[in-house]
């Protein structure tokens, strides 16, 4: 398993009709945090799960260095870093540094998807669900895909997993639970696993109000 870098370091059901849909690779990742252990522990989730290397920075100034040595392709950000740097200010400086890597923004708590927004990032996670989810979310961002809940759900909407999302917005785009599955690389069985937990986390009780609803809450 390769070594989680600092900024300022020299380390670094049964389908078959078709394969599943190949993710791009993702090899380079940033994790700026303003706590260097909880920066670590991500990095190394990154590098394990994901298989990509993994920089870390503490400070708005090793972040804005390690873009322009590192070429990231995924910026994962707290709220904040070192000094009281807004995640914000942040995302506005890696892009002056000539970043377009997507940010995730991984937060204390859900009330934070608001500065996520204002930054401009594409995705949000809590701390909590961080270990769980981190690389699935990296993944997505990385293929180009939004995970962003709206800034005015602070309840269940804000709390879909990556999956969910990624299911959800299968359905919006019409494909039935086994073009799902093959699209995703997962059963039949696991896509209505993630499609009744969204339904209730959507206060849904099937396809049409869970689109309903999630168009509602600026989901979709």
């Amino acid at each position: 398993m390769p070594q989680a870098r600092k900024a300022n370091d020299t380390h670094s059901g049964h389908l078959s009709e078709r394969p599943p849909r190949s993710e791009p690779s993702v090899r380079r990742v940033l994790v700026c945090h303003r706590d260097e252990l909880t920066a670590d522990g991500l990095a190394r989730r990154v590098e394990l799960e994901v298989g990509a290397q993994a920089r870390t920075a503490v400070s708005l100034a090793d972040a804005v260095a390690a873009v322009a040595t590192a070429a990231p392709q995924v910026v994962v950000c707290s709220e904040r870093l070192g000094e009281g740097a807004e995640v914000a200010e942040v995302a506005a400086r890696l892009r002056a540094a000539g970043s377009a890597a997507p940010l995730l923004v991984v937060a204390d708590s859900p009330a934070a998807v608001a500065a996520a927004h204002e930054a401009g990032a594409s995705g949000f996670l809590t701390l909590e669900r961080a270990p769980r989810e981190l690389a699935a979310m990296v993944r997505a961002l990385a293929a180009g895909r939004s995970m962003l809940p709206d800034p005015s759900q602070d309840g269940a909407s804000a709390q879909l997993t990556a999956r969910e999302f990624e299911v959800l917005r299968a359905f919006h785009r019409g494909l039935a639970d086994k073009q799902v599955a093959l699209e995703l690389g997962i059963a039949v069985s696991t896509v209505k696993t993630h499609a009744r937990s969204l339904y209730q986390k959507l206060d849904a009780h099937s396809r049409t109000s869970a689109l309903y609803n999630a168009r509602q809450a600026g989901l979709l």
